[in-house]
């Protein structure tokens, strides 16, 4: 794990080898020798759907994995994707310490047992979609989370987690507030055919107002 400033393509290519390329030799071999039985199914982290600090090569991988799923829909090849999220029966999380797993269990995004887990495949493969996750969400902490807005990491919570809570709306039109701006208008609450007009009345209108008659001029040209 590297901090993007901090990766070259070395550590890429390690993540890469284990995961995309692997599948791609898969369809390939597929493509050339084709076998229309065989049923394709990945079994992947969920951080391409959130991503984790540190692991864009691991998250762009899985990304890659969920578009070549799509690509071997549309030719017409049964393939499905399962971003899963956190097992907490098995694996790393089986060793945890007693706080460290505490302090997940108490988290937005907290570990799923195994018969959840299970109960989660057997929903999404009852879908029929090309891809689907299996996670388990703290409400309570996720409307807490979404409700700080003091700062950008703040801002930038508020907005990982819009599509299971709607992103409230931004108290001010600081540069930070601007993705938050920009969710009120054209994320999930855009659903609702009222959802622009409202947030412009409510509150861009009323801000903007109140701006240029604190800044005047300077706010127009800007």
């Amino acid at each position: 794990d590297s901090m993007l400033m901090n990766l070259n393509w070395d550590k890429f290519e390690t993540v890469f080898e284990s995961k995309h390329y692997a599948a791609l030799y898969l369809h390939d071999g597929l493509e050339r020798f084709s076998n229309p039985l065989l049923r394709f199914l990945w079994l992947f982290s969920s951080t391409s759907v959130y991503g984790n600090m540190g692991q864009i090569n691991y998250s762009g991988s899985n990304a890659f994995l969920d578009a070549l799923t799509r690509h071997r829909n549309a030719k017409g090849r049964i393939c499905m994707a399962v971003q899963w999220g956190a097992w907490g029966d098995v694996g790393m999380a089986s060793t945890m310490s007693d706080a460290m797993r505490l302090r997940t269990m108490n988290s937005p995004m907290p570990y799923f047992t195994n018969p959840e887990g299970l109960a989660g495949l057997e929903k999404g493969l009852s879908t029929g979609l090309p891809y689907f996750s299996v996670f388990k969400f703290n409400p309570h902490v996720m409307l807490q989370t979404v409700q700080g807005a003091d700062h950008p990491n703040m801002c930038h919570y508020r907005n990982f987690y819009c599509e299971v809570v709607p992103t409230p709306m931004a108290p001010t039109l600081d540069r930070h507030h601007l993705y938050t701006i920009f969710r009120m208008g054209r994320g999930p609450q855009s659903k609702n055919p009222n959802a622009v007009a409202t947030c412009k009345q409510a509150y861009i209108n009323p801000a903007v107002a109140k701006n240029e008659r604190e800044w005047g001029e300077d706010f127009r040209q800007w």
